[in-house]
């Protein structure tokens, strides 16, 4: 009997070592298994945590870029308003300058077309101003230059025609130029482009 108890008991001391071993390896496996699961949460909360973040920062930058924005338009606005009162004040001026600050703008443009046969047309505010004495001046002054008796209406200052292409210093055309190339410089500002 004594070998049956002990083949007995090797057989329970066996069974208990493969349970044993049975046991372990699948608490190993379940620790494993609990591990990679934890970190694979912590994983996922880290970059759930770091998502929101990059969401709150960009939606903080974009909100900055959309203030940046708006303060620039409003400096914008701001100077345009104030162009447009100075630029019509220009036009205003000009258009009420005397007989002589007429002639003198106009002598100042006929020197930079000398000896060239040119056809000068006023404006109607312009014409206005102008004696025919003075009139008579500039044809002598530049004798290859042709007064137009036709007028342009409603507008100060002149244009130069010469085989067909026309020169124009009226005087809205004039601070209309200068207002685009300045509104250009103050968008360029503005907007940060060069």
């Amino acid at each position: 009997m004594s070998e049956l108890t002990q083949l007995k008991d090797s057989v329970l001391a066996q069974a208990n070592e493969k349970g044993q071993l049975k046991l372990e390896r699948a608490q190993h496996e379940h620790a494993k298994e609990y591990q990679t699961k934890r970190d694979q949460l912590i994983h996922d909360k880290e970059a759930l945590r770091r998502h929101k973040i990059s969401e709150l920062k960009d939606s903080y930058m974009r909100r900055m870029q959309q203030i940046s924005n708006q303060q620039r338009l409003t400096s914008l606005n701001s100077k345009q308003q104030v162009l447009t009162v100075l630029f019509d004040g220009a036009v205003e001026v000009m258009n009420n300058w005397s007989s002589e600050e007429q002639l003198d703008f106009v002598r100042k443009i006929l020197k930079k077309f000398e000896e060239r046969e040119l056809v000068l047309t006023f404006g109607e505010l312009t014409k206005k101003v102008i004696t025919e004495t003075a009139i008579h001046q500039l044809k002598s002054e530049f004798p290859k230059v042709s007064i137009n008796d036709e007028t342009i209406a409603k507008e100060g200052g002149f244009i130069l025609t010469e085989d067909r292409i026309d020169f124009n210093y009226l005087y809205t055309k004039l601070v209309e130029a200068t207002r685009n190339e300045i509104n250009l410089e103050i968008a360029k500002e503005a907007f940060g482009t060069d």
